[in-house]
């Protein structure tokens, strides 16, 4: 019964958004610096001083397809700026300081990604962890072909390889966006928790967003829409992601520490690792997913990795599919709609009604 509640919520939030527009507004959460966009420098740096202060509960509009991702400051201070907005003039915003005004439910503070602190822990591909436990950096070549099929680079006589460009693919997160790579950037409208997880709805907040695209992950199902679902399943310190259903499968992500990166780096640059004080992610039982096995990779199997990765329990109970996409809706859930529709006149109502109806 819990499991048809959700998504009869979620199938009623996303026909929301369909019926009343598809325009993303937040609100602030904390006073909140609006920077020039004529003097915001779109590499490395932003404004020393903002144009504009607003106070906590202010709201503004994201402007689509807009150059959003991770950037530092003049101090080396790294941000996720996104383009919003307010009061009929556009501002470069710290996203950190937005939650999307009509979501269910916000990111819990400890899983908000912390760009900056020394002892901060980022998540990353998890098979990096096979990567580091092999001692051998060409291990990355198996499970990514986007660094297989690098092809070198010939400046100024001399040769630069796969390894020389080489970065793990960070995943950002806050409640207003999550960032990939730290460019493949994607704006959030609802986020829904669950016991498991988040079931976030998203879509792609750059036009060119697969120019930015360092990896072979595979968005083909949902490159094409303006709005999908992703499903975050937390296990311990991986997270298992999946693009509106649990047949497809993005990637697993694990949480590692500053040691382990800096150890997966000195591998890559030098050929050299120390393990001695290295953590591996662990699963909520105590297991740390085994991406290596006995036998060789073939070519085939660099794209069947993913097949290969354990199925954690939590992705038994995970929500169903489809829920973003509003053409996969069954006839009753459009009728139930609108019948609720008629009666409310918002998302947040229409999910209240059908909760209180549910509970009694």
């Amino acid at each position: 019964m819990a499991t048809k509640k959700i998504f009869l919520v979620i199938i009623l939030f996303t026909v929301t958004a369909v019926l009343f527009g598809e325009e993303l507004e937040f609100v602030t959460i904390r006073k909140t610096a609006l920077y020039d966009i004529e003097k915001y420098s779109y590499l490395i740096k932003i404004p020393n001083d903002a144009i504009l202060k607003i106070n906590k509960g202010k709201k503004l509009k994201y402007i689509g397809k807009s150059n959003t991702g991770e950037r530092k400051t003049f101090d080396k201070t790294k941000v996720i700026m996104g383009t919003f907005i307010y009061k009929n003039k556009i501002y470069k915003v710290d996203c950190s300081d937005l939650v999307p005004s009509n979501t269910i439910n916000t990111f819990d503070p400890s899983f908000i990604s912390d760009l900056n602190s020394n002892t901060r822990k980022t998540w990353v591909p998890a098979y990096l962890i096979a990567v580091l436990q092999s001692q051998d950096r060409d291990t990355i070549l198996t499970f990514d072909k986007y660094w297989k099929e690098f092809e070198p680079q010939y400046l100024g006589g001399g040769v630069l390889e796969w390894f020389d460009y080489f970065s793990p693919n960070t995943f950002s997160i806050c409640n207003s966006v999550l960032v990939l790579d730290t460019n493949v950037s994607l704006m959030i409208k609802n986020i829904m928790k669950n016991d498991n997880g988040y079931y976030v709805t998203v879509n792609f907040a750059n036009e060119d967003w697969e120019d930015y695209k360092f990896n072979d992950l595979n968005w083909n199902s949902v490159k094409e829409k303006e709005f999908f679902n992703m499903i975050l399943c937390i296990d311990g310190e991986y997270m298992d992601v999946y693009l509106d259903d649990m047949e497809h499968k993005l990637t697993t992500f694990a949480l590692v520490d500053q040691i382990f990166l800096r150890e997966l780096k000195s591998l890559v640059e030098n050929k050299k690792v120390d393990l001695s004080k290295v953590h591996f992610p662990r699963r909520a039982d105590g297991s740390i997913d085994n991406y290596l096995t006995s036998e060789l990779l073939t070519d085939t199997d660099v794209t069947q990795t993913e097949d290969k990765m354990p199925q954690s329990a939590i992705e038994k109970t995970a929500l169903p599919k489809n829920n973003a996409d509003k053409t996969s809706l069954p006839l009753w859930a459009w009728f139930v709609f609108i019948g609720i529709a008629v009666a409310v006149s918002g998302g947040v109502a229409a999910v209240i009604v059908v909760l209180r109806k549910k509970a009694g």
